[in-house]
């Protein structure tokens, strides 16, 4: 409402004014000193690392997952089988199993999803790997492991994270519609930034704020 322009309320005002001292001195620095750039090559979709097929079948006896073609999650953290499940959409498949609390010699135990004709897209992949590098992704066709590897976080995630400060343009609440995007600085231990306020996130934060952006899709789920 433009008559907010005449109250103490427009801090508009001031901001834009003062934008334009703090531009002149920016580039006034540039312009005298130099700058010096950092190459980004920005890559918004997991990065793939192969890792040796040690057993090539997932169709055992005694195994709840039996899968004759299509993507098998495994070495989940127990107990995040079914956030990852409503985290990459998956609950809008067919033939998806998430078996949960299984023995794993190497874990004690972990949580396994099955999903049967349907191979992971880049942007599922890039959710997944933010949740924890030790998930595996195996790859089915005919009975057999085709491939296998587990997922590197890209180096840009666009839309994927909620940034954590409330004063951030992208916070919900301000209805600036814009967009999140963060920068992925470190993959161990795993820590984003965002590109607009520059709020660092680190792992557990990161997955807290999956987590919490799940209850929307679990209620709709509920409802049906």
């Amino acid at each position: 409402a433009i008559d907010v322009d005449e109250t103490i309320h427009a801090r508009y005002v001031p901001q834009a004014a003062m934008g334009m001292f703090t531009r002149e001195a920016c580039l006034e620095r540039v312009l005298r000193e130099g700058f010096q750039g950092v190459e980004r090559q920005d890559i918004d979709v997991g990065v793939w690392e192969e890792l040796p097929i040690l057993d090539g079948s997932k169709r055992g006896e005694r195994l709840l997952y039996r899968l004759d073609n299509g993507t098998l999650i495994d070495h989940i953290p127990a107990g995040q089988g079914i956030p990852i499940y409503f985290l990459l959409d998956l609950n809008e498949l067919d033939q998806v199993v998430p078996p949960m609390g299984i023995s794993s010699g190497r874990y004690g135990k972990k949580d396994v999803i099955a999903v049967h004709g349907h191979q992971l897209t880049g942007e599922q992949l890039s959710k997944l790997s933010l949740i924890d590098r030790n998930i595996t992704i195996n790859l089915i066709e005919q009975d057999q492991v085709i491939k296998k590897g587990r997922v590197n976080p890209p180096s840009i995630l666009n839309n994927v994270l909620q940034c954590q400060n409330t004063k951030c343009i992208t916070w919900p609440d301000h209805y600036e519609h814009a967009p999140s995007k963060f920068y992925v600085e470190k993959i161990e231990p795993l820590r984003a930034r965002c590109h607009y306020c520059e709020t660092p996130m680190d792992k557990s934060e990161i997955r807290g704020a999956l987590i919490e952006s799940l209850g929307s899709k679990i209620m709709n789920h509920l409802r049906k």
